[in-house]
């Protein structure tokens, strides 16, 4: 899959949801941080929890 530029910094994403149900997770590739990212590097994988029920914050990891 070529990558598709989402915006300046967010090359890519893709959507899956946990085995819960409610969890959104995204995975993808970037080039600058992301606001609140942990680790660093051109991968991330970011959590939403109780995605459908919940303003929850999100949680980063670049890798």
């Amino acid at each position: 899959m070529t990558p598709t530029t989402l915006g300046s910094s967010i090359y890519s994403g893709v959507l899956g949801i946990a085995p819960d149900g409610t969890t959104l997770i995204v995975t993808g590739t970037k080039n600058v941080p992301i606001s609140g990212e942990t680790g660093s590097g051109d991968h991330y994988v970011a959590v939403f929890p109780n995605f459908f029920t919940s303003t929850l914050n999100r949680t980063v990891v670049a890798y």
